[in-house]
């Protein structure tokens, strides 16, 4: 526990360095793609608007589209019984920037997605039945440490991976005071908002005050429970009108905006909004383990995903200022001070981008030895 003297008080906060459990990765996977003729419901559809809306590319053929990642039921099968092994790591101590290599996954590209699997192995959990109900792909083995994920759905993936690059590009923007884009981060900050007060304005006029009363009571789910609040309940339901003031109370997307539409530091604004932005990300549960002897704090992750976004929460805690690969021109958290290329991958000791950048400034320079000798 780290403690920090503020003005008449202190702030104090937990560093969460272990993980609960390890993530495992395997040598086969499998693609599974949408036929030409698959036909999408409105689920589906509804997905693939979302990704559209946060590229803002186009989507792809239907027959280019990644349905299912796998591993297949025979390979799992050789893995559970011994006959093959499968590689294990701790996402937190073995691989401190895999929230900056899920970054440069690219959706489209189906070898940006297999090359981060072959390194790190399936990262979402989430798969769907034939009846469109989601289920947990994730497989424990016999100690309950190495989990392993052996499916997933690539759409599902997608619409979280996309928001989770917006927001990691959102901060970086930020950091780096890039004016232009904070100028249009507090445009869609208040646009956001005038789009909430708008649709609230609309809906409760389309209802009675106790019908919106009861909605209200119906989403935050008061009416299930007992005691005193379901004595309030019955007060408010008398009198909805002061029910509607309290819930424009809570709406924390107004509120926060005209808490700072009228601060003079772009960047404080451009921050807050980042703020809700993160709440959008599933970021792994608290929890303790015992290292040495002694109980320390530790993180619990449901999927890679979750691992990726608390890592970068951890980052915007730590200030970080990312670099610019020379080679692929991702971003990357640089060891010392020096760094030109991505880190090194997990049990590799140098980097690929320098090695590929070296090699191809060789052959360069032969090429042009080769044309000055001519």
């Amino acid at each position: 526990m780290r403690y920090k003297k503020g003005v008449g008080h202190f702030v104090n906060y937990l560093y969460y360095q272990y993980s609960l459990s390890d993530f495992v990765r395997v040598d086969d996977y499998k693609i599974e793609y949408f036929s030409k003729e698959s036909n999408f419901d409105f689920f589906y559809k509804t997905i693939l608007e979302n990704i559209k809306n946060y590229t803002q590319k186009p989507i792809p053929e239907k027959q280019e589209i990644i349905n299912r990642i796998y591993i297949p039921k025979e390979e799992i099968i050789n893995y559970l019984s011994g006959e093959k092994k499968f590689y294990t790591y701790d996402p937190l101590n073995d691989t401190p920037e895999l929230y900056l290599e899920m970054n440069k996954i690219n959706i489209c590209d189906e070898k940006s997605v297999m090359k981060f699997i072959k390194n790190y192995g399936i990262p979402f959990n989430l798969s769907l039945q034939e009846n469109d109900e989601h289920f947990n792909s994730n497989l424990s083995f016999i100690n309950d440490v190495e989990t392993v994920s052996v499916e997933m759905n690539a759409l599902l993936f997608f619409q979280e991976l996309v928001k989770f690059q917006q927001i990691l590009r959102m901060w970086n923007d930020i950091v780096e005071e890039n004016t232009e884009i904070m100028t249009k981060i507090k445009l869609e900050f208040e646009n956001q908002a005038t789009f909430n007060q708008r649709h609230q304005a609309l809906f409760r006029e389309a209802l009675s005050s106790e019908e919106y009363a009861n909605y209200i009571f119906n989403d935050s789910k008061i009416f299930l429970r007992g005691g005193e609040l379901k004595k309030v309940y019955e007060t408010f339901k008398g009198n909805p009108d002061k029910l509607l003031e309290i819930n424009k109370i809570g709406d924390e997307l107004n509120n926060t905006w005209e808490r700072v539409k009228d601060e003079t530091d772009i960047k404080t604004i451009a921050f807050t909004y980042l703020n809700l932005k993160l709440k959008d990300l599933e970021a792994g549960e608290t929890g303790t383990r015992v290292i040495d002897g002694k109980i320390v704090p530790a993180m619990k992750f449901n999927n890679l995903l979750e691992v990726a976004s608390f890592q970068l929460i951890q980052a915007i805690f730590k200030d970080l200022k990312l670099e610019e690969c020379i080679n692929c021109g991702a971003l990357f958290e640089p060891i010392h001070g020096s760094q030109k290329f991505c880190s090194s991958l997990p049990g590799r000791k140098r980097s690929t981008c320098e090695n590929t950048y070296n090699q191809r400034k060789k052959r360069e320079r032969k090429n042009m030895k080769e044309h000055s000798c001519n």
